[in-house]
C-alpha cells in the first residue's frame, strides 16, 4: 500500500511500508534517535510489537527520501492507535508533520476504523489539537510513559 500526495508544486509525498533491510534499518534509526534516545529509553529493533499483525509500519517520503515514520496499531473495534508519528530534524516545523497526521488519518479509514487515539508527550500536545485531538480517555489499558496526555478523534467518514 502506496499512500502518494503532492503538497507542493516540487515535492511528492509518500507513506508506505519499509519493504527491504535498509528501509527497515532506516525506520529504527529514526525512531531510536527522536523518541527513544530523548527519553532514555532502551531501543528493541526486535520487539514483538513490529512484528504484530495489528501493527502497521509506515515510512514517510518525500521525493524519494525518508523524512519520517508512522506506527499504528488496530484494534478489534472501530479503532486505531497512533503509536509512533515522527518527523526528522531537519524537516520539523515545515507543516510536514500535519501532513503526515493527515494521511495516517486516511490509512486509518482502510482499517474502518472511526476513532483514533494517541499518547502525546505535553509539548506537542498543541500540534494534535490544531488536527483537532481533544483529550479522551484510553480505549485499552495500559502503562505509558510517565506525563503523556491521551488524546483522541472520531473521524468523519
Amino acid at each position: 500500500m502506496i499512500h502518494n500526495i503532492t503538497m507542493e508544486e516540487e515535492n511528492i509525498f509518500t507513506v508506505q511500508r519499509p519493504a527491504s533491510h535498509t528501509d527497515w534499518e532506516t525506520y529504527h534509526a529514526i525512531r531510536k534517535k527522536n523518541l527513544f534516545d530523548p527519553i532514555d529509553i532502551v531501543y528493541d529493533p526486535n520487539h514483538p510489537s513490529l512484528k504484530d499483525p495489528k501493527n502497521h509500519h509506515y515510512l514517510f517520503l518525500m521525493n524519494g527520501q525518508i523524512i519520517g515514520t508512522l506506527q499504528l496499531e488496530t484494534l478489534l473495534n472501530d479503532t486505531c492507535i497512533i503509536r509512533t508519528l515522527v518527523i526528522q530534524d531537519p524537516y520539523k516545523k515545515k507543516g510536514y508533520g500535519t501532513l503526515l497526521l493527515s494521511l495516517a488519518e486516511e490509512i486509518t479509514k482502510e482499517f474502518e476504523c472511526r476513532h483514533i487515539h494517541l499518547h502525546s508527550f505535553p509539548n506537542v500536545v498543541a500540534f494534535y489539537e490544531k488536527s483537532g485531538y481533544t483529550r479522551m480517555s484510553f480505549p485499552i489499558d495500559e502503562s505509558t510513559y510517565p506525563g503523556t496526555v491521551d488524546l483522541g478523534k472520531v473521524l468523519q467518514n
